[in-house]
């Protein structure tokens, strides 16, 4: 059986939609049995997940404070991991995991595919600009124009490579979906009760900048008085993203219509999810929201920004 090598910074879960993305692209990948794989994460938090597949190991090798560059032991395993692979995904750029993965792949002779996972939009090329445009040029870019196939999630995907001046076969293979069978609200409102009843608006994901919270809190607060059975309820990792809108009047409590749940994981988020009557993301950048994906998959409404670069729903 071949052997595929995946390679990212952090499986980390308040990191995003990729540390559930990415594993589970590679245990779908394994089960058609055409490939064993290694996925490697390089986490300070020495994050781990754990799924059953015989033909999938996870193993996370000691980062460094320093993004672009990886400790020496910490290479030396990557590049023995590279040598026993046929074939090298890497998801993610601008951090030293990706460089240092191309790099021993290249010199190895291993073909290399990168998933930039919407790094190279817009907001994220604008996102510390005065570091990426002279990384870009002098590293990231002749490193990305050296793989063998780049990985897009959507069609905007496929433009900004080309406008990063990258010219190499792209192929589209979107996100996927793991849900369960049955879900129900019954977990959420048990530890809510006092949502029961309401008309829920749901906010699910890491809650930074980029995601447009403020956006979100801002018309809320416009239309909530004349929607007094509404609610929102904000779920994921605060990143920061929660200072800016309630700044001046501090966190809602239990007595106003937004609740702040932190981050849900498992039973809890989809219970969240199902309790909800319709799923809100005012993103400046994404890849391919998974958040966005579950909402669809459970049939809520979704209210989406054209930056969540999913033109298709406009289809729906």
């Amino acid at each position: 059986m071949k052997r595929a090598l995946n390679v990212i910074q952090s499986l980390a879960p308040e990191n995003g939609g990729t540390s559930v993305s990415v594993p589970a692209l590679v245990n779908a990948t394994a089960e058609t049995g055409r490939y064993c794989h290694l996925l490697l994460s390089f986490d300070r938090s020495n994050a781990s997940l754990h799924y059953e597949s015989r033909a999938m190991n996870i193993v996370n090798l000691p980062s460094s404070s320093l993004e672009l560059r990886l400790p020496t032991a910490s290479r030396a395993a990557l590049r023995k991991a590279v040598e026993a692979s046929d074939v090298v995904q890497i998801h993610g750029i601008w951090t030293g995991h990706c460089l240092a993965a191309a790099n021993s792949a290249r010199k190895l002779g291993k073909p290399v595919i990168v998933s930039a996972h919407g790094m190279l939009d817009d907001w994220a090329l604008q996102h510390k600009g005065w570091k990426k445009a002279p990384y870009s040029t002098f590293i990231e870019r002749p490193n990305l124009s050296r793989v063998t196939c780049l990985r897009a999630l959507t069609h905007v995907e496929v433009d900004n490579y080309r406008s990063f001046g990258l010219k190499q076969p792209i192929v589209i293979v979107p996100n996927g979906v793991e849900a369960p069978d049955d879900v129900s609200p019954a977990e959420f409102l048990a530890r809510y009760p006092y949502l029961e009843n309401k008309t829920i608006v749901l906010f699910l994901g890491r809650i930074h900048k980029k995601k447009g919270v403020d956006l979100l809190v801002k018309a809320w607060n416009e239309v909530s008085a004349r929607l007094p059975d509404a609610h929102l309820v904000i779920a994921g990792p605060d990143n920061g993203g929660l200072d800016s809108p309630f700044s001046a009047h501090g966190k809602p409590d239990r007595a106003s219509s937004i609740t702040i749940c932190g981050m849900l994981q498992g039973s809890l988020k989809w219970s969240t999810m199902a309790a909800s009557a319709a799923f809100a993301l005012p993103s400046l950048s994404e890849g391919l929201s998974m958040a966005t994906l579950e909402a669809l998959w459970l049939g809520l409404p979704v209210m989406i920004t054209r930056e969540c670069n999913f033109r298709e729903i406009e289809d729906l």
